[in-house]
């Protein structure tokens, strides 16, 4: 906003889009407008973010303990990059047992609390809830959806498209969410003729041979199914 593209009023983007964490910021900025006021149009954005950060960590909100479930993870540090943050990831969402649409939940209460926006998390992302500065600005919220997952145990449930019942998809779906100047709608990087998916069932083995995923790097297996 210091640079004049964003103002209280308007913004000279038709589009921003993010992913990630990324998205929950701008979600917050969207649709809250003391979050707008504290944040985007502030010039005290470090310090404002860090007593936020502050402020969660005193009040027991975000405390993170080590969570045996994600030991799994701590062999990734040794690819460097990233790879070492998944295990603190993990740890993240261990106390909503790794749901994650709960533990983003929790998280936006945290940020309704601290920029007095009590009903923030309960917020429709709709564009009759954006601020005035965003109104004719769409919104896309990027995500990936994992094409198969395993549900209980053994069982595995794998996406298709619907124009071909005999195939599955093997590889992230990109979706966004995208909050329009009149409308929200969902837009999946998938021919139209393949929607909706339909779902196929499979039962996978309990145990798994290391032949099976040791050629992903990985130290545990991640897909029920082996490269073959």
């Amino acid at each position: 906003s210091n640079l004049g593209w964003i103002s209280d009023e308007n913004s000279r983007f038709d589009v921003i889009t993010a992913n990630s964490g990324s998205a929950q910021l701008m979600i917050q900025a969207f649709f809250s407008q003391n979050f707008f006021d504290r944040v985007v149009q502030s010039n005290d954005l470090v310090e404002t973010m860090e007593e936020f950060y502050n402020s969660r960590n005193s009040d027991n909100n975000i405390t993170i303990v080590d969570d045996p479930r994600c030991d799994g993870f701590a062999a990734l540090g040794a690819f460097g990059g990233g790879f070492g943050e998944f295990q603190n990831i993990c740890n993240f969402f261990a106390p909503s047992n790794f749901n994650w649409a709960e533990g983003v939940t929790d998280d936006m209460i945290d940020t309704s609390t601290f920029f007095d926006d009590p009903t923030l998390s309960q917020r429709s992302a709709e564009p009759s809830s954006k601020v005035s500065a965003f109104r004719e600005t769409d919104l896309m919220i990027e995500i990936g959806i994992s094409p198969t997952a395993r549900v209980d145990k053994d069982i595995v449930v794998a996406l298709g498209p619907r124009n071909d019942v005999t195939k599955v998809y093997t590889s992230a779906i990109t979706a966004y969410y995208t909050v329009g100047t009149s409308e929200s709608f969902w837009k999946y990087e998938v021919p139209d003729e393949e929607l909706p998916f339909t779902t196929k069932t499979y039962v996978s083995p309990l145990k798994y041979d290391e032949s099976d995923w040791i050629d992903y790097q990985l130290p545990y297996p991640v897909t029920p199914f082996s490269k073959n």
